[in-house]
């Protein structure tokens, strides 16, 4: 039987990688995840789909979820530039 604390020690990274390494992953994944051709597709399909799901389907809360995933990739790479100074 698994116990809480060992779940939340497994699904703690830094249990098993140090900090730096951790922090150099997140920032490859917003380097190359929130930029370019990605980017502009990751946001363009999630803002297809907060659409799709909001208004055709009439769903407003998965609806207003996509969207704010459509605004966090397409503002994401450029607020933690200017927050972080990556």
């Amino acid at each position: 039987m698994i116990h809480a604390a060992s779940l939340i020690d497994y699904l703690n990274p830094l249990t098993y990688m140090s900090s730096d390494a951790y922090v150099l992953i997140w920032q490859h994944i917003f380097a190359s995840v929130l930029e370019g051709f990605w980017a502009r597709f990751l946001a363009s399909a999630a803002l297809a789909l907060s659409f799709f799901v909001g208004v055709y389907r009439q769903q407003v809360v998965p609806g207003v979820i996509f969207f704010f995933v459509a605004v966090a990739i397409a503002y994401g790479s450029c607020i933690t530039r200017l927050a972080f100074g990556w």
